[in-house]
């Protein structure tokens, strides 16, 4: 699934890119799914954006009219507690290091949910980490195109 335009996180002030999709456990609860409006862009039709208050993972904004309508009687924001899994978020350049070009931003996080509350977290720093070298650029390349 092609995301371009991944959903975002509001965590510690910092808003980062995420690689989750915690809106997708509960439109599968759902007995009739609203209608996506699938894009090159968004796989989804939605993009959501999340906020982490006080331990708790809401919903602040999402901006497809159709999923918008799903909680139009909650109000906004609203309680993700039909989530519980991992969310992995980033912000600041991406850049790959290894034999295997892991890709990596400098600012990263992981956090558990339970539930729709915070269980765990991990920052990380990633800045010291170095980039991939010439050679481990030449390792990770199928060898196809170094043949002559």
């Amino acid at each position: 699934m092609s995301n371009v335009f991944p959903d975002c996180l509001r965590f510690a002030g910092l808003l980062y890119a995420i690689d989750s999709a915690p809106l997708e456990p509960y439109l599968a609860s759902l007995s009739t799914q609203p209608p996506r409006r699938i894009t090159p862009f968004s796989q989804r039709g939605y993009v959501a954006t999340w906020t982490i208050y006080e331990g708790t993972l809401y919903l602040s904004d999402i901006t497809s009219r159709d999923h918008a309508m799903l909680f139009a009687h909650a109000g906004a924001p609203v309680a993700a507690s039909w989530f519980s899994g991992f969310i992995r978020g980033w912000r600041g350049d991406g850049r790959r290091t290894g034999p295997t070009a892991r890709k990596f931003w400098d600012d990263e996080i992981v956090l558990e949910v339970v539930a729709g509350r915070v269980a765990r977290e991990w920052r990380l720093d990633l800045r010291a980490v170095p980039d991939q070298t010439s050679e481990e650029r030449y390792q990770s390349l199928p060898a196809f195109f170094f043949r002559p």
